[in-house]
């Protein structure tokens, strides 16, 4: 054991005394923009030696008491290669070693060395441990450099700490994404982050995404960047363009429950070559009085952003502002960020992107396909648009629960067979709904059904799942997600959990009640459960309709509620077998 620790240790002296280090970079991308923002430094220790993994060599140098050293070390390279592959944009440095055990001095070199690079220090963001406290993280501020919090999900004291530091970023690992596409909770943990990070005026940054649907939700939920081999893997030279389809998957995959995209109000836009003098784009904006912004693109479609006349023609008129400026290209007068959507995101999402970007110009905003610029929208398009929904909303949803009625349900159910894609149909029945309502009134009955519609939210309702409330006791719901089944597990759950309290403690712990039923006799009736009848619609979209689905849901419950107790019985539809599943 001694001999390994001392080779250990010897290879970690020459690694650091020969500077043995490799760097690695991964683009860190702006979702609303779509665009590469910056990028993350990682680093590896000599090829075909145990320190070559970055773990090893960061794990290795705080055994031995070098992490500091290694750290600062690293820093240098990175700063180096970064100029040397003139990137732009963010560059983030991740760094396991508080400010005292870096101490000020090297943390004032590392300024000096950034600063001798020619690099602002506010492009450089020191990436630290989440549950470090303030009087670690303020000397790092101190030195003009911004700063992220890490993998703060992983560390109780963190919420605090955020609240006290108010950092610049906060980052989360790719396990907060996927536990969000299947556990409500974990959704609802991501939806306090982006809360907490609107609070403390940070941004979010998820690490790791690998998939679309990571993506769209991450995109949908409000968290600004994300990294990951889903857009571009760590390279030594990275890349700095992002295929466009990296970006259009998302809404083709997770649409809103009830939200028109916003293609629907597309415009036309005029476009330029970022290369375009000042001058020509000037003469455009004088030839077509009506024209408030062009879009500056690369490659005659790729979105870089867009100039306003008001923008434009105020540099200009300034004194020898054509002089200075008229030949120069127009890519250098994207002064404020331009919002970029594609042209499938629901229109709610864009407006609640345009509540937050108080830094952008949101008059007008460019609209993409796949990537390339399609028109531009306009928020005073959107406004009615979002008016109009919401009216009709009001008008077709169920006055008690709020959630969409029968008008909707079918408009829903037309728009996921017209999909061809496969989705499962659960239509939802209260048992013992009855004898309960007369027993403890209409009021109580009320509450029964109202929590049946919250639980029936909170389980089921993904962003790509629909739930609807067809009247009285019965819901639908229709879902897009593969796990429909485990969704209704977790339902009938929470419903033994939490139906119980809603009777005396007389009959919860009796477990029943005594009614009369419809007629007129006296029974002993079991608590308030679920019966659903489940359609699996994968195949032969034609011959699928609001009838046909109607009929099989209506004979699935019927069979489900033969189950004494919360169940489940699925038939697929326009096939003859069918199956049972009990809960």
């Amino acid at each position: 054991m001694d001999t390994y620790r001392t080779n250990l240790r010897n290879l970690l002296e020459h690694t650091l005394r020969n500077n043995l280090i490799t760097v690695l970079f991964q683009p860190v991308i702006h979702l609303g923009r779509q665009r590469v923002t910056g990028f993350e430094a990682s680093i590896r220790g000599q090829e075909g030696t145990m320190l070559h993994p970055m773990a090893a060599l960061l794990d290795t140098a705080e055994q031995f008491g070098r992490l500091a050293d290694l750290e600062i070390l690293a820093a240098h390279q990175i700063l180096q290669r970064f100029v040397e592959l003139d990137l732009s944009g963010l560059i983030f440095v991740v760094l396991r070693s508080s400010a005292s055990a870096l101490t000020r001095t090297r943390i004032g070199d590392l300024q000096y060395r950034v600063q001798q690079q020619g690099i602002e220090t506010h492009r450089v963001v020191i990436s630290l441990a989440g549950h470090l406290p303030r009087d670690e993280i303020e000397p790092f501020r101190e030195a003009g450099f911004k700063v992220a919090l890490d993998d703060v999900c992983r560390h109780q004291s963190s919420l605090r700490i955020l609240a006290e530091t108010c950092p610049d970023f906060i980052r989360i690992n790719r396990l907060v994404a996927e536990g969000s596409l299947t556990s409500p909770g974990a959704k609802r943990y991501l939806a306090s982050l982006v809360e907490i990070a609107k609070i403390t005026e940070s941004q979010l940054v998820c690490k790791g995404m690998e998939t679309a649907e990571q993506y769209a939700l991450l995109r949908n939920m409000g968290v600004g960047f994300g990294q990951g081999d889903y857009f571009a893997p760590l390279k030594a030279v990275p890349e700095t363009q992002i295929d466009p389809q990296r970006f259009s998957e998302r809404t083709r995959r997770i649409p809103r429950n009830d939200s028109p995209s916003i293609g629907k109000l597309i415009r036309d836009m005029v476009t330029v070559e970022a290369t375009t003098p000042v001058r020509e784009v000037e003469r455009l904006f004088h030839e077509n009085p009506d024209l408030i912004s062009i879009a500056i693109v690369r490659d005659g479609v790729y979105p870089l952003g867009m100039v306003l006349r008001t923008d434009l023609l105020n540099i200009l008129v300034q004194r020898y502002g054509r002089e200075l400026f008229a030949r120069k290209s127009i890519e250098t007068f994207i002064k404020r960020p331009s919002l970029i959507f594609d042209e499938n995101t629901p229109q709610e999402e864009v407006s609640r992107t345009l509540t937050h970007s108080v830094e952008h110009y949101i008059d007008e905003f460019i609209l993409t396909r796949q990537g390339q610029v399609a028109g531009r929208g306009l928020l005073l398009d959107l406004l009615r648009s979002i008016t109009d929904m919401q009216v009709a909303r009001a008008r077709y949803a169920n006055p008690l629960t709020l959630l969409p009625g029968n008008v909707i349900i079918q408009q829903k159910l037309d728009e996921f067979i017209a999909a061809e894609e496969p989705f499962t149909v659960a239509y939802c029945d209260l048992d013992n709904f009855k004898p309960y309502n007369d027993v403890y009134g209409y009021h109580k009955g009320d509450e029964i059904i109202r929590l049946m519609g919250r639980l029936l939210l909170e389980t089921c309702e993904t962003g790509e799942n629909f739930v609807g409330h067809i009247g009285g006791d019965d819901f639908i719901v229709l879902f897009k997600t593969s796990d429909w089944l485990t969704r209704c597990e977790h339902l009938f759950q929470k419903i033994r959990e939490i139906v119980p309290n809603h009777y005396s403690e007389e009959d919860r712990t009796r477990g029943s009640i005594v009614a009369r039923d419809r007629f007129g006799q006296t029974r002993v009736f079991p608590l308030v459960s679920l019966s659903i009848g489940g359609i699996l619609i994968d195949r032969q979209y034609e011959l699928v309709d609001m009838e046909r689905i109607s009929e099989l849901a209506t004979r699935a419950k019927k069979t489900a509620k033969e189950t004494t107790g919360n169940s489940i019985h699925v038939i697929p539809c326009c096939l003859d077998h069918s199956h049972a599943l009990p809960s």
